[in-house]
């Protein structure tokens, strides 16, 4: 998933924000971002500042959610962005690697069978 649409950026960037506040979703039960397979991998590193107030990029601490929300969404959209765009380099690293297994696995079983 790579982020094109501009709408599509922000609301990602801003449930993150909330996610990483620790509030719940603005709509529904879910987050925005959580709709994409990237959601696993953005859990995983950024799951140890989720509700501190305490931001993961510049170690900045805030006495108030709604000031860390805002300073996440002005000052830090690229970094998730770039973040969003790492964990998605990642999953499709694996499963290329996973699918070459597999053609490795179906190739040898084959091969094993016409013999």
């Amino acid at each position: 998933m790579v982020i094109t649409r501009e709408r599509d950026a922000s609301r990602i960037v801003s449930s993150i924000a909330r996610w990483i506040a620790g509030l719940k979703p603005a709509f529904g039960s879910k987050f925005y971002f959580e709709k994409y397979g990237v959601s696993k991998c953005i859990k995983s590193k950024l799951s140890s500042f989720k509700g501190r107030k305490f931001c993961p990029f510049c170690n900045k601490e805030f006495k108030r959610i709604s000031s860390f929300i805002a300073h996440l969404i002005r000052v830090h959209t690229k970094d998730i962005e770039n973040l969003v765009i790492k964990c998605n380099n990642e999953i499709c690293r694996e499963k290329r690697v996973s699918s070459r297994r597999t053609i490795s696995i179906t190739l040898k079983s084959a091969i094993k069978k016409a013999l």
